[in-house]
């Protein structure tokens, strides 16, 4: 193969191409376009010394394959270009289409078996929780978190597949009894020789993010191209390459990501919720490179825009928004589902009227959960996360960081800023931890101390201390105003009977008749 980008450590890598033959080299993806063939205006030339078969460079093109990505998009896509062929994990690509890549696809040219390269996506930060793709809905809306694949070990090989991991310790060797079995692969005796009965294992922590790799070979196991040493453990990160023996590269390690996995999560909680105060889905257009979800049109635009702009906000008009935002997040709750991603940007409103429709909205981060269930990943917005999720001495965390977003928004908009601000992030992080922020600003003289007292109790530093969201419901400062709950009431009902008439629902139960009937329960119940 001849040169190619010389810049592959470049910070605007979004993809690589794992190689899986030793004359190929693994190049990273720099560009939004990338050309393999034999001509020389590709970006990876290909030439008969690449392949063992002097036969198989014949059925090569000049331009053979094209892989591209669409701007601000964080899907890769693979176009045929060939005479005889492009394949992407055993099928053809009929030529002149393009199918979309996911980490871990295979690519072969000329002809099926003739791998020459694993794909591996980097367009988007790795979840390490993803759930199982939601293929239908069903009529009745369940929520079932299965065993979440955290990991994958995108192979090198050519023989090799790449393997998803999905429990705490993922086995590597030549033994039947480990998860990857060399034994029964169809790598050359050569190679198979190299691996120990069990060679590595990779594992983690159930209740921790850290990955560890570990080496129990007797030839070697090595760490980007370092030794670990037998019986050793070194940390695993994401694009760690691991080698058997010094020569031999067997994959490279990912956290998994899965696009799919999540558009399908977002369609289906969007699809399962008919409740004015959230946005809700009006049609779903799916093509086979895009999926177009149709939203409710929302003319005021952000919050975020309310909260900044010149007009005022009284304590009043505050309270109005702020009702319906907890009412929205109250649903959600009951529903099993934490957003994990509250903030001005995520609420929409219907119109410029200072009394109006809200709807919270963004589902990206959304998590289903389980009662009493604790979740690991750090996600959302820095001004708006919940300091257990920042604290590195805690380890897990409930629904209980939407309440702290809300509060981190009410003070926003009673206060127009932010109640941790700083320039320096590990200075944030601290105030955010421990709670700093104060009342000091001149605008805070004329808010109600009922509204300072709610916000106190929202930013509340231990979880288990903070107020729930039911009891935000009942806290004086919204429960004593009768005619601003009248007027929400109203809008609410107007507002679900034109949903009703629109679209047909899978639940239909409005969070405020459950809250009349059943008002003492746990906001982490359900």
């Amino acid at each position: 193969m001849e040169n190619v980008a010389s810049n592959s450590q470049d910070s605007n890598k979004w993809g690589r191409l794992i190689s899986c033959i030793p004359t190929l080299k693994s190049v990273a993806i720099n560009k939004d376009s990338f050309k393999l063939g034999r001509s020389l205006s590709c970006d990876i030339i290909v030439t008969e010394s690449n392949f063992s078969q002097n036969t198989l460079i014949g059925t090569i093109s000049k331009e053979h394959f094209l892989i591209f990505k669409k701007p601000c998009s964080t899907y890769a896509y693979l176009q045929d270009l060939s005479k005889n062929g492009t394949y992407v994990n055993g099928t053809k690509v009929e030529r002149g289409k393009s199918v979309c890549l996911r980490t871990g696809d295979k690519i072969a040219i000329g002809q099926r078996m003739n791998s020459v390269y694993t794909f591996q996506s980097l367009l988007q930060e790795e979840l390490p929780d993803t759930l199982t793709p939601l293929t239908h809905l069903e009529n009745t809306p369940t929520y079932t978190e299965v065993l979440p694949i955290w990991g994958r070990l995108l192979s090198c090989l050519l023989f090799l597949k790449s393997f998803d991991i999905h429990q705490d310790r993922f086995k590597v060797g030549r033994s039947e009894k480990c998860d990857v079995s060399i034994s029964h692969t169809t790598l050359r005796q050569e190679y198979k020789d190299l691996f120990s009965k069990e060679h590595f294992i990779i594992c983690k922590d159930s209740t921790s993010k850290v990955v560890y790799i570990k080496d129990m070979s007797k030839s070697g196991t090595y760490l980007n191209n370092r030794l670990i040493g037998k019986h050793n453990m070194n940390i695993l990160q994401h694009d760690d390459k691991i080698s058997i023996g010094p020569k031999l590269e067997i994959g490279w390690f990912n956290w998994h990501i899965c696009d799919a996995v999540l558009r399908d999560l977002v369609i289906f909680l969007m699809a399962t919720i008919l409740q004015p105060f959230i946005i809700s889905m009006q049609h779903i257009v799916e093509t086979p490179m895009d999926v177009y979800i149709v939203l409710d049109y929302m003319r005021g635009g952000e919050l975020t825009n309310r909260i900044l702009s010149n007009e005022p906000m009284t304590e009043s008009n505050v309270k109005f928004l702020f009702y319906q935002m907890v009412l929205a997040v109250d649903y959600l709750h009951t529903k099993g589902i934490t957003h994990r991603d509250l903030k001005p940007e995520n609420v929409l409103l219907h119109s410029e009227d200072v009394e109006t429709l809200l709807k919270v909205s963004d589902f990206g981060l959304s998590k289903v959960t389980e009662e009493d269930d604790m979740m690991k990943t750090i996600c959302g917005t820095l001004s708006y996360i919940a300091p257990e999720i920042l604290n590195r001495q805690i380890r897990e965390y409930n629904r209980q960081v939407d309440v702290w977003s809300l509060g981190v928004i009410l003070f926003y908009m009673l206060g127009k800023r932010l109640p941790f601000k700083s320039p320096d992030r590990a200075i944030m992080e601290k105030n955010i931890i421990n709670g700093y922020y104060t009342f000091e600003d001149e605008k805070w003289e004329d808010i109600s101390s009922e509204a300072k007292d709610l916000v106190r109790e929202m930013l509340t530093v231990e979880p288990e201390e903070r107020i729930t969201v039911i009891n935000i419901l009942k806290h004086q400062w919204l429960s004593k105003d009768l005619n601003m709950k009248i007027r929400v009431n109203q809008l609410y009902h107007s507002h679900l009977e034109n949903m009703e008439e629109n679209i047909t629902p899978f639940d239909n139960e409005p969070s405020a008749k459950r809250s009349r009937s059943s008002s003492d329960e746990s906001s982490t119940s359900q």
